[in-house]
C-alpha cells in the first residue's frame, strides 16, 4: 500500500512539475516577443491654445483618456517650434503644417499620417490689381505668426 501511494504521488509531482515547466517556459517566450506597454502619459506639441492644432489636440487627448493615455498638450508658436521641439526629444509627438520640415528634419522624423488637408488661400481687396499669385511679388503678404508654418 505505501509503495502504491509513493508511485502515485511520484506520478502527481512528474505531471505537476512537467506541467509547471510548460507554463514557465511559455512566460519566458512571451516575454521575449512582448513589446513594452505603452506609455501612460505622451506630450504633444500643438500650436497656439486658440489654434486649430491645440483643439485637435484636445480631441486626441479625449479619445487617449478613453485607453488610460494621458495626453500632455504642449502650446507652441507653431510648426517649426514643434518640429523643434520633437526633434529635440522635448515631445513625443507634434501636429506639424505640410511642407514645414528641412531636409533635415525630415531625415530624422517620421510621419504617422495627414490630419486633415490643409490648402492655402489668399485674400486681396477687391479693389487691387492683383489677380494671380504672381502679381504678390515684391509685395508684403500677412501669412501668420513667425514660425507658425
Amino acid at each position: 500500500m505505501r509503495k502504491h501511494l509513493s508511485t502515485a504521488i511520484a506520478e502527481v509531482l512528474n505531471v505537476w512539475g512537467l506541467l509547471g515547466l510548460i507554463v514557465v517556459a511559455g512566460f519566458i517566450v512571451a516575454y521575449q516577443y512582448a513589446g513594452a506597454p505603452p506609455p501612460s502619459l505622451v506630450r504633444m506639441a500643438t500650436g497656439a491654445t486658440d489654434g486649430a492644432y491645440y483643439r485637435f489636440g484636445e480631441q486626441y487627448a479625449r479619445l487617449l483618456a478613453n485607453d488610460g493615455i494621458t495626453l500632455e498638450l504642449v502650446p507652441t508658436a507653431g510648426s517649426l517650434e514643434n518640429i523643434n521641439l520633437l526633434t529635440r526629444g522635448d515631445v513625443s509627438l507634434a501636429l506639424v503644417q505640410g511642407g514645414s520640415a528641412s531636409r533635415d528634419d525630415r531625415e530624422q522624423l517620421q510621419s504617422l499620417g495627414s490630419v486633415f488637408l490643409e490648402p492655402v488661400w489668399v485674400f486681396t481687396r477687391s479693389e487691387t490689381a492683383i489677380r494671380r499669385l504672381s502679381n504678390l511679388r515684391a509685395k508684403r503678404v500677412a501669412v501668420g505668426a513667425k514660425g507658425s508654418g
